[in-house]
């Protein structure tokens, strides 16, 4: 517990399971609209690729080590360094390994889930020219 590699790690998997527990709950809801999982998708996609370029799991890190709850444990700098330069390189490779999964995941089954929001009747358009072709490009 008093390890500074195993704290960033816990830190890593606090930026991450958040991002993912919400696509999970997407899927969980009662009723599924088809036109919501895409979007969903890519949102939680474009969230991890933000974790890991802001960096925002090494900063937390760093600022409760060096400030906040876990200053009492009195790492060095060093150490700290270190430590980051591991959570950005982790941090960097399991999202890649989890976006990866997803795309895996959804890489055939997405396109036809996507292809039924023309039947949501929120998208269609009220201009009666463009209703003639509703659909028509996803079918």
């Amino acid at each position: 517990m008093k390890k500074a590699d195993f704290i960033g790690v816990l830190y890593i998997l606090k930026g991450v399971l958040p991002m993912l527990s919400t696509l999970s709950k997407v899927f969980q809801k009662g009723s599924i609209s088809s036109s919501r999982i895409s979007p969903a998708i890519k949102a939680s996609k474009d969230s991890l690729n933000r974790l890991v370029q802001e960096n925002t799991t090494v900063k937390e890190f760093r600022k409760e080590t060096t400030t906040g709850k876990f200053a009492c444990l009195e790492f060095n700098e060093d150490e700290i360094k270190k430590t980051e330069a591991k959570m950005h390189d982790l941090c960097s490779q399991y999202v890649t390994a989890l976006t990866d999964n997803i795309d895996q995941r959804f890489q055939h089954s997405l396109p036809v889930i996507s292809s039924f929001r023309i039947f949501n009747p929120l998208s269609m358009s009220i201009a009666n020219s463009q209703f003639v072709g509703y659909g028509q490009n996803d079918i």
